[in-house]
């Protein structure tokens, strides 16, 4: 068992030792910290908008309209946190910021034909992806939001890749619902060019129907009447509300140009630098002289 009366003692005799180490371990540090670029974080602070409120019936059903909530749950939220995993995302913003200009991925190939050129730019496209997933990412907090979060060397970088994220984010997202009301309005329109259709065949059928199977025209056309009708103030509804499409998205904090959050920490770095090398520096000691703990 070590006591400290043994410690001590040889940790005084070896101070010099300690103390240099300790220095030269931190003058490293400061070097390479020197040496190492700052990297300045934008964060977006947002939550989405209730999926619900795309509903038609939210519009035209008083008894409904106002039991919808604004915001989404906490599923749209992990939806929203899968986004990172959309790899298309991260490849248009490669492109559109020419990230692997910005990233400095270097180029291995000595061309010779259009075939190498391709596969080197799709390489270099390949890196810089990889190098976005860690510098630009999504986070739920505690509060049921979601955070896009982006580390650059530029402080105006970080904000409009965080910016252009969401922009992305919202365009797919408001894509889906778009293409659901697409969905929806191209059956309802297909019923209501059947059903005129019908319409159409009947009434051509009236001018040669005897009287027992003009009542019947009448009845079938007019109950083909009271469908057309509904079909197109249903119709018109959807049309109406895809018109009134909410933004998927409602951006709580926008995102800005911070210059004095950044990464690393130099005090931190430097006073862990400073610990761990002078704890470190003791284990060597006491290890070198364990014969004397004994």
């Amino acid at each position: 068992m070590l006591h400290l009366n043994k410690i001590i003692p040889i940790i005084f005799e070896n101070r010099k030792f300690i103390l240099v180490f300790t220095f030269i371990s931190t003058f490293l540090a400061a070097i390479l910290l020197y040496y190492t670029p700052k990297e300045y974080k934008s964060v977006a602070t947002l939550t989405p908008i209730n999926a619900q409120l795309a509903d038609p019936a939210r519009l035209f059903n008083n008894q409904i309209k106002d039991l919808y909530n604004l915001f989404g749950s906490g599923d749209d939220i992990e939806r929203m946190e899968s986004s990172t995993d959309w790899s298309n995302i991260y490849a248009e913003l490669v492109r559109e910021f020419k990230l692997d200009t910005f990233f400095a991925t270097t180029s291995t190939t000595r061309f010779t034909d259009s075939t190498e050129r391709a596969y080197d730019s799709a390489r270099r496209y390949h890196e810089a992806e990889v190098i976005l997933h860690d510098k630009l990412f999504a986070r739920p907090t505690d509060k049921g939001q979601l955070q896009l979060i982006a580390w650059t060397w530029f402080p105006e970088v970080s904000q409009q890749l965080v910016t252009a994220y969401a922009q992305k984010l919202e365009t797919r997202i408001r894509a889906a619902w778009l293409q659901y009301y697409d969905t929806n309005l191209t059956s309802l329109r297909h019923s209501l060019d059947s059903l005129e259709s019908t319409y159409l065949l009947l009434d051509s059928q009236s001018s040669s129907a005897s009287d027992a199977q003009l009542t019947l025209l009448q009845l079938q056309k007019e109950s083909l009447k009271q469908l057309i009708t509904s079909n197109r103030i249903t119709t018109g509804q959807w049309e109406q509300a895809k018109a009134a499409l909410p933004g998927p998205l409602f951006i709580i904090d926008q995102p800005r140009a911070d210059v004095f959050t950044y990464r690393p920490n130099y005090f931190l770095v430097m006073l862990g630098s400073f610990l761990g090398a002078f704890f470190f520096s003791i284990f060597l000691v006491l290890l070198q002289q364990r014969n004397k703990l004994s």
